[in-house]
């Protein structure tokens, strides 16, 4: 098979996608609708084209070659909106990171650098794929060059061509002559429509033959029309047509489709909020929770290789919020459905299990099983148990917030952690039953989305970095610090073994004790 070029036309493709886009922007006001959907595409295009080589090209700024054979060219385009001017920095930016190669000419436009690579691409035996909805481009179009409208997913080769403009692609010239081209301000001849052009090139051949032998044209309105509009057919061509002679060399090299910089994509990503593409690179997801005016960024890590990345740098932390996600929500019978990590009260990362989750959960057994770990959780007695019928054990001081607020005091309602945020913090938490319902009405953990799932057991593991450290000036000033840490903490597991291990049942011994 022959090697194959992409060439993607820049501002074709990002007109577009910002005005197929609503308008979208990230926390700080930085419009991302265009950059979104041109991202979007060129992923689309390397993974469904698989090309060798590759290049983004871009109309040079400063005065085009054009604009000199004709001040009215391009005269009626309204002006770039802000919001998408804004965004070329940012998408060349991104670009660059995908290390795919960028091409430009002074002087020229982006459809005449395309021009000329095509061609020759072509003679050095690649099959050429030109990404761009510009119908200038479709006069390149021959057996091994093809035009692709991303869009409307459709594929411009030579029958193609023929079959939507009634004349192949070497006839494609002649007919942007006539018909001109509005949104270029191209005049055309004005009277000659699109099919009447078609059908005057299919029986004179040309449009040199047309305006030699425009006597012999039959129809009337077509004859005169070409006589009064000789020069501007002539002038159109000519703003028509593509420069493929330019003085740009072919560096197979230098347009070799290379690795990706992931972390400086997921950086830029991350800074213009692009979760989903964040989450298409295996990198965390932010998901932003505020609480009583407390922001937490949640993060959704989906990738064994970053959950591995995420157990490492919560190895360093003194502390650790865990939180997990259970269905059904008896920790003996129970299916994790997730697990929520924070390292501080301002950061989380919710890690789904769901189905076949396997890789991700032993990507987290080295942090997991850490000795030296202080846990703060909710319910880590809950957590020990089912973690533990997973094959992990949970190891390391068990620091629960319930618990040591039953220590201060045992007749608060220890297991909402809304009345605990209130009572020791001052904030307010969603409690669970108006998040997931409860009774008949209750959702099940493993049928909410992961996002909705990060947001709230996110949130909590991230709380509980705030609110164990205020349980325990309660536990100081009540004199109580000693008796939770050298008893009621270190109970947490040996319950939990406890649990696992059962209780074995002497039937015969308590039948005779039913009897007397």
């Amino acid at each position: 098979m022959a090697p194959k070029l992409l060439l993607v036309d820049a501002s074709s493709s990002i007109f577009r996608a910002f005005f197929a886009i609503p308008a979208l922007a990230n926390s700080a006001g930085v419009p991302t609708n265009a950059t979104l959907g041109f991202i979007t595409m060129l992923q689309k295009l390397l993974r469904e084209s698989a090309p060798d080589c590759v290049a983004v090209v871009w109309d040079a700024p400063g005065p085009k070659r054009r604009k000199q054979l004709s001040p009215g060219y391009k005269a009626t385009r309204e002006a770039t909106p802000e919001d998408l001017r804004a965004q070329f920095p940012w998408i060349r930016r991104i670009v660059d990171a995908y290390r795919i190669a960028t091409v430009e000419y002074e002087g020229e436009e982006a459809d005449d650098v395309i021009a000329t690579l095509a061609r020759a691409g072509e003679r050095a035996g690649f099959e050429v794929e030109i990404a761009s909805t510009d119908k200038d481009l479709l006069q390149l179009v021959s057996p091994t060059v093809s035009v692709v409208d991303t869009m409307r997913d459709r594929r411009f080769g030579p029958a193609e061509v023929e079959a939507r403009f009634g004349v192949p692609p070497g006839q494609m010239l002649d007919l942007r002559a006539l018909i001109g081209d509005s949104s270029d301000n191209i005049p055309g001849v004005k009277g000659i429509g699109e099919k009447g052009a078609a059908e005057l090139l299919r029986t004179h051949g040309s449009l040199d033959r047309l305006l030699a032998d425009v006597d012999a044209i039959a129809q009337k309105r077509a004859r005169e029309a070409l006589r009064a509009g000789v020069d501007a057919a002539r002038l159109s061509r000519e703003l028509s047509r593509l420069r493929e002679d330019l003085p740009i060399a072919f560096d197979r090299e230098a347009l070799a489709l290379r690795e990706p910089d992931v972390p400086k994509l997921a950086e830029l990503f991350r800074e213009l909020d692009l979760r989903r593409l964040l989450e298409q690179l295996g990198e965390p997801t932010p998901l932003s929770v505020t609480r009583d005016g407390v922001s937490v960024d949640v993060a959704i890590v989906g990738a064994p290789a970053e959950i591995a990345r995420l157990g490492e740098r919560l190895a360093s932390r003194e502390r650790v919020g865990l939180e997990l996600a259970l269905e059904p929500e008896l920790p003996m019978r129970a299916q994790i459905v997730s697990v929520a990590l924070a390292g501080d009260e301002t950061s989380a990362s919710l890690v789904p299990l769901r189905a076949a989750s396997d890789s991700a959960l032993d990507a987290l057994r080295p942090l997991l099983e850490g000795a030296d770990q202080v846990w703060l959780g909710s319910e880590l007695k809950a957590a020990y148990i089912a973690l533990a019928r997973r094959g992990i054990e949970l190891r390391g001081v068990l620091c629960d917030t319930s618990l040591a607020a039953y220590v201060v005091d045992p007749s608060q309602p220890i297991e909402r952690p809304e009345f605990l945020a209130r009572t020791y913090l001052g904030r307010e938490w969603k409690p669970a039953e108006e998040r997931f319902g409860k009774g008949a009405k209750r959702r099940a953990h493993d049928a909410v989305a992961d996002a909705e799932l990060a947001e709230h057991f996110g949130g909590l593991a991230a709380l509980q970095q705030a609110l164990y450290p205020a349980l325990e000036a309660a536990l100081e000033r009540t004199e109580q610090l000693e008796l939770d840490r050298e008893i009621e903490v270190p109970l947490v597991g040996v319950l939990a073994r406890m649990e696992l291990a059962g209780v074995r049942i002497d039937e015969p011994k308590l039948a005779e004790l039913g009897k007397r």
